[in-house]
C-alpha cells in the first residue's frame, strides 16, 4: 500500500526497460535479506514489447528477411560510413532482448507476462513514444483481444492470468 520509489529508463542503454526492471528485482532480493517483510513481496513482471512482429511470423522478429521488413535491405549509399553507426544503434535492441530474457529467468516464466503488438501487412505501424494518441491507444487495446500474434505474444492469456490473480487477492 506504500510507494517506495519510482524508476525511469529512458531507453538509452537498451530500449525495453528490462534492465531497470532487473535492478528493481535485485534490490527487492537484497532488501529481503535485511528485512523479512520484503520476503512477502512476489514480483510479477508485465513486459510490454514495443517492437511489433508480423502476423504469421512464428514469433520471430519482423527483421528476419528483407521481404518481411524494408529495414533489412542494404543501404543505398554511404554503406561503409553509416554501417558502424547503424550497428551501434541496433545494439540497443539486442541488449533489450538479452535483458528481457534475463528478467524472465530471474522471476520465472509464471511471473513474467509478455505482452506485445502485432503488425498486419495491411496495417500501418503503431507509433510509440512518451505520449500516445487516442487512436494509438485504441489500436493497442484492440490487440489485447486478438490472436494475430500467436505464438509471439499471448495477450489474451496474459490478461486472463492477471484477472485470476486479482480475483484471488480479493478473496
Amino acid at each position: 500500500g506504500k510507494v517506495h520509489g519510482h524508476a525511469v529508463d529512458g531507453g538509452y542503454f537498451e530500449n525495453s526497460g528490462a534492465t531497470t526492471t532487473l535492478e528493481i528485482l535485485k534490490t527487492i532480493n537484497l532488501l529481503a535479506e535485511l528485512d523479512p517483510r520484503w520476503k512477502q513481496v512476489r514480483p510479477v513482471v508485465l513486459h510490454i514489447s514495443n517492437e511489433p512482429v508480423m502476423k504469421g511470423n512464428n514469433g520471430k522478429d519482423a527483421l528476419d528477411s528483407k521481404e518481411k521488413s524494408p529495414q533489412a535491405k542494404p543501404l543505398a549509399g554511404l554503406n561503409e560510413i553509416l554501417s558502424p553507426l547503424l550497428a551501434l544503434l541496433n545494439t540497443r535492441g539486442a541488449r533489450a532482448m538479452y535483458a528481457r530474457e534475463t528478467v524472465q529467468l530471474h522471476v520465472g516464466k509464471a511471473e513474467f507476462l509478455h505482452f506485445g503488438l502485432c503488425q498486419s501487412r495491411k496495417q500501418v505501424s503503431i507509433p510509440l513514444g512518451w505520449v500516445l494518441s487516442d487512436v494509438v491507444q485504441g489500436r493497442m487495446k484492440d490487440q489485447l483481444a486478438r490472436e494475430d500474434c500467436l505464438p509471439a505474444f499471448d495477450n489474451r492469456h496474459n490478461l486472463h492470468v492477471i484477472g485470476e490473480r486479482m480475483a484471488a487477492r480479493r478473496r
